[in-house]
């Protein structure tokens, strides 16, 4: 839970930035603009199994999530 609270802090104020999955009911995402012009997402795996990501739109290469994990790109 720390995790996701750090997450929600970091995005406190930043400009919002629209952000989805593909399936919501797998993954979430939450994402802002910092006044640097940096998108930042946080990506939240809601299942009990490890979930593939596809982030190459946000420059990085494909991920696997583990279950219940939290994690930041950008």
């Amino acid at each position: 839970i720390l995790r996701a609270i750090e997450g929600l802090c970091e995005l406190a104020g930043l400009t919002h930035v629209s952000a989805t999955t593909s399936d919501e009911t797998r993954v979430l995402a939450l994402a802002g603009r910092a006044a640097s012009r940096e998108t930042i997402v946080w990506l939240a795996n809601l299942t009990t199994n490890n979930v593939p990501i596809d982030v190459s739109t946000l420059g990085q290469d494909h991920l696997v999530m583990s279950p219940y994990a939290i994690a930041r790109i950008g």
